[in-house]
C-alpha cells in the first residue's frame, strides 16, 4: 500500500496479472478508483479463482484432445483408450467452458473434439454415435453430415436387405425338418416302387387292373396323399416353402384322377392311358423345381425318362413307372437330406 500511495509500481517475482489488477484496484490512492464495497472486492476475487480454474480444466482438456487425436490416428485404435481420453477431454472441456464464460478457444477445443470423435466413430460403422458427436457440433459440419447421411442410407439398405433374406428364409426355405422330410420322401418312394411292381407282376399274371379297380386304388391313395401331408405340412413345414411344396405333392393327385377318370368315361386303353401317365409327375415336378427347389430337376429327367421307356416298352409300363418314380422320388430325399 506504501508503494501504491506513492505512486511506484510494486514489483513481484511470478505476480498474475489479472490478480495484479485486483490488488491495484484494491490500493489504488484515489477512493473513486477503489472498489466501491467488499462484495464487489469479492466477486472480482471469484471471478479470477474461477477463471484460474478454467485456465487449468482447458489445459487438461487440451492434453487429453492431443492424447485422444494420437489414439485414434493408430490402427487398431484401443478402443478402451479412445472412450476414456475422450471422456476425460469432454469433462474438463465443458466445465473449461463454463468456468471461462463461453471463451473461443474453449469452445474451439471442444468442437475439434467432436469432429475428431465423429470421424472416428464414423470410420468404425458406430453410426448411432457418429450422429450423437456430428449433433453435438455447433455450428454443424456439413461435411460430416453429409459423409453421415450416406453411411446411415447404406446401413439402412444393409438391413432391409437382410430383412428381406432373412424373410425368404422363413417363407421359402427348405431348412426346416429336413431328416423328417427326406425320410418322408423316401418311404413314398418304396411305396411308389412296391405298388407299381405289385400291379405288373399281377398284369403279368394274367390279373390286369381294370378302371373300377385302379379308381378305387387311386381314391384310397389320394386319401392317404392328402392326409399325411397336411398332417407334416401343420407339424413340421410350417413356412410357405412347405406348404408350397406339399401343395405341389398333393396337386398331383388331382391330375392323376382327373386322366384315369376321363379315361374310364370314354373308355380308351386301359394300357395307353397307362404309358402316358408319367407325364403328370413330369408336370408336377417341373413346377417344384421351377418355383421352389432347383435340385428337383434330375427327378424331372428321371420322370421323362420313364415316360419315354413307356412308350417304347409299353408292355412294361408298370415297371417302367415305378423304377423312374422311386428314382425320382429318392432323388428328392437325398437332395433334401444333404441340407441337414
Amino acid at each position: 500500500m506504501f508503494h501504491a500511495a506513492c505512486g511506484e509500481p510494486l514489483e513481484v517475482p511470478g505476480r498474475v496479472p489479472s490478480l495484479d489488477r485486483i490488488a491495484s484496484k484494491a490500493t489504488a490512492l484515489e477512493p473513486a478508483a477503489r472498489y466501491a464495497d467488499v462484495r464487489s472486492l469479492r466477486v472480482a476475487l471469484e471471478t479470477y479463482l474461477r477463471e484460474r480454474e478454467g485456465e487449468r480444466l482447458l489445459a487438461i482438456g487440451l492434453d487429453a484432445l492431443h492424447q485422444l487425436t494420437a489414439t485414434v490416428a493408430r490402427r487398431p485404435a484401443d478402443r478402451a483408450a479412445v472412450d476414456e481420453r475422450f471422456g476425460a477431454a469432454r469433462f474438463a472441456l465443458r466445465e473449461a467452458l463454463r468456468e471461462l464464460s463461453g471463451r473461443a478457444d474453449a469452445a474451439d477445443a471442444l468442437q475439434t473434439l467432436h469432429v475428431t470423435m465423429a470421424r472416428f466413430t464414423l470410420g468404425e460403422g458406430e453410426l448411432a454415435l457418429a450422429r450423437t458427436h456430428v449433433e453435438a457440433l455447433a455450428p454443424p459440419d456439413p461435411v460430416l453430415e453429409a459423409a453421415l447421411a450416406d453411411a446411415e442410407r447404406a446401413q439402412a439398405e444393409a438391413v432391409a436387405r437382410r430383412r428381406h433374406l432373412e424373410g425368404l428364409g422363413r417363407d421359402h426355405d427348405l431348412a426346416p425338418e429336413h431328416t423328417l422330410r427326406a425320410r418322408t420322401v423316401g418311404f413314398l418312394a418304396t411305396v411308389f416302387l412296391i405298388s407299381n411292381l405289385v400291379l405288373g407282376a399281377l398284369d403279368r399274371a394274367g390279373h390286369p387292373v381294370s378302371y373300377d379297380e385302379l379308381g378305387v386304388a387311386i381314391g384310397i391313395g389320394a386319401v392317404l396323399t392328402v392326409g399325411v401331408g397336411v398332417t407334416l405340412r401343420r407339424a413340421h413345414f410350417p413356412n410357405r416353402a412347405g406348404a408350397a411344396i406339399w401343395g405341389v405333392c398333393i396337386a398331383l393327385v388331382v391330375p392323376v384322377l382327373a386322366h384315369w377318370a376321363v379315361g374310364a368315361a370314354l373308355d380308351l386303353p386301359f394300357r395307353s392311358m397307362l404309358s402316358i401317365s408319367p407325364v403328370y409327375y413330369m408336370a408336377c415336378l417341373s413346377a417344384l423345381a421351377t418355383y421352389f427347389d432347383a435340385r428337383v430337376w434330375p427327378a424331372v429327367g428321371l420322370t421323362g425318362l420313364g415316360a419315354l421307356g413307356c412308350a417304347v416298352w409299353p408292355s412294361a409300363a408298370y415297371e417302367l413307372i415305378g423304377v423312374s418314380g422311386f428314382l425320382a422320388l429318392w432323388q428328392i430325399a437325398t437332395a433334401w437330406r444333404r441340407t441337414t
